[in-house]
């Protein structure tokens, strides 16, 4: 999924600057050769860039330097030898002793406090040192309640660098004990790709101490297809989780959780500076060119809680251009949880280059109001990949309002691929007889996008036979078996005909 989500921004958003450069570039060197071959000496004018309609700081700059001031700065400790070999022993007499003696080894390097660290960390590394020597450093790097005790866990807890699964389990157990927040939007990534389950049993319950409840999603995972063990203690943890954060049940609490609507709000939660700090870092990370570090970032901005949400809306006036972009796709994400970001996206609405990014996110967020503006950003003469996001936002909303709007966008004489977003979104309000039929039409067509009809009324069957519909539930099945069987690579004239038959039998579902 994330991998999908990554090729979709890349498209939309990242670096257009540098596409729109090249491509002028090119354009200007054809005018120039021209110029050249016709005797012609005129200077060929730069287009003048679009400037934003409302006033842009360095938001993210501000924010960071103002909160940099509050938190405490951590100075690295000096090498020190004897510190060093002290701690070693430490270790080996706890991995080698029980009872008093090892409990007196555990609490002396508690005392140490943070000048331990590094010479804890250098155990933990040696891959060539007894394990269970390295277990019970990290068991004495956990007694260390310490923001670098912190940072040493998280470093060694994403499996894209980290292969051994009882180290991610053990640095996500001792992550528990620290009271330090700061480390919370920096591991919230790490759940999408973890893979362990006692890993991923141990994060979401360390993340719900900070009150934090991303973690819910994987041991729903765990609970439905983990081994039986594993289904258990996942049930068990998700239970005591809300009851600690005070709701009935986990369902209750996951639907609190996602800003579902009606759901119950969440309890009030102060953020600490060394939070509020590390979001804003998180925040300024959307801007770099490396994805990976944006992908991270958004997706624990996401999935951060409503603490986010205040950030992320003085962060849609930050000068730099891709931070606005990528923090309207967090916001269009996050979904109603942001309401009260409904006011400042309708106002980007009026920037040219943000316009497209603020309708999808005021339809993600369902921010009904916003019904008007988003009409008048669907007429004709406004710019088409702006009709094309608030015909998808109109869809979002979930009001009935919309449809007058959305049905005039189906005429022929507008753009297929603006018909078609408005079929889709007509699909969402519960229009299925036309948009079905558009969709059957782009399914045909060539000049449509094929793929995206076919998946838009694939979700539109899986979702009504989710939801008990037997009939539904028939055609789902008719639609996967539809066309000749594929294995492997399928080939053009697979894919065609399996379109055709599928575009047959969706034909039928609103036959008279």
């Amino acid at each position: 999924m994330r991998a999908l989500e990554r090729g979709r921004d890349l498209h939309r958003v990242r670096r257009r600057d540098d596409s729109g450069a090249a491509a002028l570039g090119v354009v200007s060197l054809l005018l120039v050769a021209t110029a050249f071959v016709l005797g012609c000496a005129r200077e060929v004018p730069a287009p003048a860039r679009t400037a934003p309609t409302f006033a842009l700081r360095k938001v993210c700059r501000d924010e960071v330097a103002k909160l940099e001031a509050l938190v405490p700065k951590r100075a690295d400790p000096a090498p020190d030898k004897a510190l060093d070999d002290r701690v070693l022993g430490l270790v080996v007499d706890a991995t080698t002793s029980q009872g008093k003696v090892r409990g007196m080894a555990l609490r002396e390097a508690a005392e140490l406090g943070p000048a331990a660290v590094p010479a804890l960390v250098k155990v933990i590394d040696d891959a060539k040192r007894d394990v269970n020597e390295r277990r019970t450093a990290v068991e004495m790097l956990g007694g260390i309640d310490a923001p670098a005790a912190a940072d040493a866990f998280v470093a060694r807890m994403d499996i894209r660098f980290q292969h051994e699964p009882w180290l991610r389990a053990h640095a996500a157990f001792a992550l528990e004990r620290q009271t330090s927040d700061a480390w919370v939007p920096l591991v919230v990534p790490l759940l999408e790709y973890e893979t362990d389950a006692e890993t991923v049993l141990w994060l979401a319950s360390a993340l719900a101490k900070h009150g934090n409840y991303a973690g819910l999603a994987g041991l729903e995972v765990l609970a439905q297809r983990g081994a039986a063990e594993q289904r258990e203690r996942a049930a068990a943890l998700a239970a005591s989780i809300a009851t600690d954060a005070g709701f009935p049940d986990a369902e209750t609490l996951r639907r609190a959780w996602s800003g579902t609507e009606g759901a119950p709000p969440l309890p009030p939660r102060e953020v600490s500076p060394a939070l509020r700090l590390a979001q804003w870092k998180a925040i300024a990370t959307l801007g770099e060119f490396n994805l990976r570090l944006v992908d991270d970032a958004r997706y624990a901005l996401v999935n951060g809680g409503p603490s986010t949400v205040e950030p992320l809306v003085l962060a849609l006036r930050e000068e730099d251009e891709h931070v606005r972009l990528h923090v309207l796709q967090c916001l269009e994400r996050i979904g109603p949880r942001a309401k009260s970001a409904c006011a400042e996206l309708r106002a980007l609405l009026d920037e040219p280059r943000t316009a497209p990014g603020a309708a999808l996110a005021l339809g993600g967020v369902r921010c009904t109001d916003a019904l008007p503006a988003l009409v008048a950003c669907a007429a004709k003469g406004r710019a088409p990949e702006l009709r094309a996001a608030a015909a998808t936002a109109l869809g979002r909303l979930g009001v009935q309002d919309a449809l007058p709007t959305l049905q005039r966008l189906l005429d022929a004489a507008e753009p297929m691929d603006l018909r078609q977003t408005a079929a889709e979104a007509l699909l969402a309000l519960g229009d299925d007889a036309r948009a079905i039929a558009l969709l059957v039409e782009a399914l045909r067509s060539r000049a449509a996008d094929q793929d995206a009809a076919e998946s838009a009324l694939e979700t539109w069957l899986a979702k009504r036979a989710e939801s008990g519909d037997a009939t539904a539930k028939e055609r789902l099945d008719a639609w996967r078996t539809a066309g000749s069987a594929i294995t492997g690579i399928p080939s053009v004239e697979q894919v065609e005909s399996r379109r055709a038959a599928r575009a047959e039998l969706a034909r039928t579902f609103v036959a008279k």
